[in-house]
């Protein structure tokens, strides 16, 4: 009787062993999942900063362009010779 009082108790140990066990990787494995969301938020903010700035520099080499092309409309406005009838 009491040998099998004494498996039980070492049965019931290691089950309590085994459920922390679990629970510590499940904590882990919870504690990566946050980490990974982490690092992605890092990397789409990171990619918005990108976009915004090239995003500005194609607006500025758009404004440049155009501001090119209004100058070479204005200077074939000058040198265009009136027409004779």
């Amino acid at each position: 009787m009491l040998e099998t009082l004494g498996m039980i108790g070492i049965l019931k140990i290691t089950a309590v062993i085994i459920v922390i066990i679990i629970n510590i990787m499940i904590l882990i494995r919870f504690f990566q999942i946050a980490w990974n969301v982490d690092s992605i938020e890092k990397h789409l903010h990171n990619m918005e900063i990108e976009q915004v700035e090239q995003t500005r520099l194609l607006a500025e080499i758009a404004g440049y362009q155009t501001e090119k092309e209004n100058n070479i409309y204005d200077d074939m406005q000058q040198h265009r010779t009136p027409l004779r009838a």
